[in-house]
């Protein structure tokens, strides 16, 4: 009796196992497949002539100007077009850019010339092709918005892991002007969450807000004028160089209903 018993108990546990493991292999590769229609149709965003310049372009300067001489060397993830990349080399910073469509890096003349100096590669922000601190600053722009929910945090380690510790990127907050109305599932904005969401994202890989970076790029004006800017510092950090954790009561960081209709129009 005993011995039928364990046999019926390791059969039952066997069997479990076996659906558990089929579920996520089914899982997964609805999640590759999901992967692979979003960066499809991020690339025919690109081929079709809807994203033709980085809005990285309009406060990079601010960001080069805030970390100064100190931060020499700068990644843009997820480059696009190589724009931003470009004005980085052009003023002297030891620039390099990572991209996943193919579209972007060939219908671009910079990104041409880039990608034949090894100064941009094509690759995915889940495995980005460079060493633990690389990077004196990991820049995006207008990104991680386009990535599904359930590969941030893996491409949020990513980030971290090649920087030696400052981030800043911009993040959209809402739909594409080409995503359907809901109810429908977004196809081009897939990942739209509010600041404190990224926050708290960015906060369980290690970082804390950079509140002094976010308030001399955006020189005194209220996050609400561009509530989709967003900075921290990252890894072991000294107790000198620690920024603050997210304060979801703080009005500064808050993503309330004048952050809404502030938010600056999108070409998409």
């Amino acid at each position: 009796m005993g011995v039928l018993f364990i046999q019926c108990v390791h059969g039952y546990l066997l069997m479990i196992t076996t659906f558990i493991n089929h579920a996520q292999a089914l899982r997964d590769g609805k999640n590759e497949q999901f992967r692979h229609v979003v960066e499809k149709r991020y690339s025919d965003l690109i081929s079709r002539g809807h994203i033709a310049i980085s809005y990285g372009l309009s406060f990079i300067p601010r960001v080069v100007e805030y970390y100064g001489d100190s931060h020499s060397s700068y990644l843009d993830a997820g480059c696009g077009q190589c724009s931003v990349v470009q004005f980085l080399v052009n003023v002297k910073k030891h620039a390099n850019g990572v991209e996943v469509s193919e579209s972007a890096l060939s219908t671009s003349p910079a990104c041409a010339n880039l990608l034949k100096r090894g100064v941009v590669l094509h690759s995915s922000l889940m495995s980005i092709q460079f060493p633990d601190d690389s990077f004196d600053v990991v820049f995006s722009s207008d990104v991680l918005e386009h990535i599904p929910q359930q590969d941030i945090p893996p491409v949020i380690l990513e980030l971290v892991r090649v920087s030696k510790g400052d981030i800043f990127l911009s993040i959209s907050l809402r739909r594409a002007g080409l995503d359907p109305k809901p109810p429908a599932p977004a196809i081009i904005h897939v990942t739209v969450q509010p600041r404190e969401w990224w926050d708290l994202q960015f906060l369980s890989a290690g970082c804390v807000v950079n509140h002094k970076s976010l308030r001399s790029v955006l020189a005194g004006r209220s996050i609400t004028i561009e509530p989709w800017l967003f900075s921290y510092r990252c890894g072991n950090l000294s107790s000198s160089d620690q920024g603050d954790k997210p304060n979801l009561k703080d009005s500064l960081w808050s993503s309330n209903k004048k952050c809404s209709y502030l938010m600056k129009p999108r070409i998409l």
